[in-house]
């Protein structure tokens, strides 16, 4: 697929889409998270004022 890319410079839109789709289908609604996750992360569907950020380290299940 690189191989494609390298001589545009860029991804086309098609494959912009391509890229957020696989990404959607993989956020999982917390309430919903079944632990299946090898290193899962949180995100937060707003912006954050500096003073709420912290990084959260590594949880065990």
């Amino acid at each position: 697929m690189f191989a494609s890319i390298a001589p545009r410079g860029r991804l086309t839109d098609d494959e912009l889409d391509a890229c957020d789709a696989v990404r959607a289908r993989s956020i999982v609604p917390i309430l919903d998270y079944d632990g299946s996750y090898e290193r899962p992360f949180m995100l937060i569907g707003r912006e954050l004022d500096f003073d709420e950020v912290e990084l959260a380290g590594l949880v065990e299940p």
